[in-house]
């Protein structure tokens, strides 16, 4: 878990993981093991922890609304469900560092472990309290589907021979805040709403949970072509196999280097076409594509000291500090 060496939120963290396992308890010896299975295996639980830090900011001493656990434990499960879904689409093997559960228990069981997260999610917002609140998770929700369409509707304009437009930085951050920054924004927006109404505040919470998640995609894209599967708990370049291209790749189409843009483009069309791409094809992509790892890694960090302006605006308080730290602690996952 990524907050495993802050204990201030250990006992909050455990309240949304019972909200969780209770939510999926339900009556099919089919759904039973494949969901308790996902939902015990390790995870970073980033965005509920953001969402409880974000409402102890401004509630440092007091006993946090039972609202708050609830938001927290719904954002988790339909990141969770968008996990497994992903899975399906991708046809990926490995999540969170163990077999994924389509190919565990089989697409269809996958398919209804999927449903079933996020049907818990949405029971848990509409036994929360605040119609806003809820629409802002149900809004976040629907932009981060429509993200996951896009990037097959890309992936089947590349195969068809058609470059124009795909891979523009534009078009990348676009994508980026519908399918990750929505969720990290509607975590930050509403632990502050639930116990806070000054709207200058909610709207500074807003501002760095968008910086938080750009840069945490721009992180992943980055791991997926750095780092061993031990860390990421899937294999590399799993994601530009599926046709999804990450920020380096992106860099380096739009490097002004023709060498580097003809390589990156054809190395992207052998990954796509499966059994063509071997592991030379994938050490001579990784290796073309470091140096725009270290460039991206730059602006990753230009984000996040970009979200460290906005705590002049915070109250002065120990879980400030622990916001803080947790940001400095997402940028030393590139170290």
């Amino acid at each position: 878990m990524f907050w495993k060496d802050i204990p201030e939120l250990t006992y909050e963290l455990n309240k949304v993981r019972s909200l969780i396992k209770k939510s999926v308890n339900v009556k099919s010896n089919r759904l039973t093991l494949p969901v308790m299975d996902f939902i015990n295996r390790d995870a970073k639980m980033l965005r509920p922890g953001l969402l409880i830090l974000s409402a102890r900011i401004f509630l440092p001493e007091d006993k946090l609304p039972e609202s708050v656990y609830r938001y927290a434990a719904s954002i988790e499960l339909l990141h969770m469900a968008s996990l497994v879904h992903d899975d399906i689409i991708d046809n990926a093997e490995f999540r969170r560092g163990l077999v994924s559960i389509n190919h565990g228990y089989g697409v269809k069981d996958a398919i209804l472990v999927g449903d079933l997260l996020f049907c818990a999610a949405a029971e848990l917002i509409y036994d929360s309290t605040s119609d806003s609140d809820a629409s802002v998770i149900l809004h976040g929700l629907k932009h981060l589907i429509t993200a996951e369409s896009e990037e097959l509707d890309d992936a089947e304009l590349f195969r068809k021979g058609q470059l124009l437009g795909l891979f523009g930085r534009r078009k990348y951050i676009r994508r980026v805040i519908r399918k990750t920054a929505t969720l990290f924004v509607a975590a930050m927006h509403i632990g502050a709403r639930e116990v806070c109404k000054d709207e200058f505040m909610q709207q500074t919470m807003r501002r760095i949970g968008y910086d938080i998640g750009v840069s945490f995609q721009m992180m992943d894209d980055i791991l997926d072509i750095i780092s061993k599967k031990e860390l990421m708990g899937k294999s590399s370049l799993s994601d530009l196999r599926e046709g999804v291209v990450g920020y380096p790749f992106v860099l380096a189409v739009n490097s002004g280097n023709k060498k580097d843009e003809d390589k990156a483009i054809s190395l992207f069309r052998k990954a796509l076409s499966g059994g063509l791409f071997s592991s030379a094809h994938r050490r001579a992509l990784v290796d073309m594509l470091v140096p725009y790892c270290d460039l991206a890694r730059n602006e990753v960090l230009s984000i996040l000291n970009r979200a460290k302006k906005h705590f002049v605006f915070l109250p002065k308080n120990k879980w400030t500090v622990v916001l803080l730290d947790t940001i400095d602690s997402l940028a030393n996952r590139l170290n």
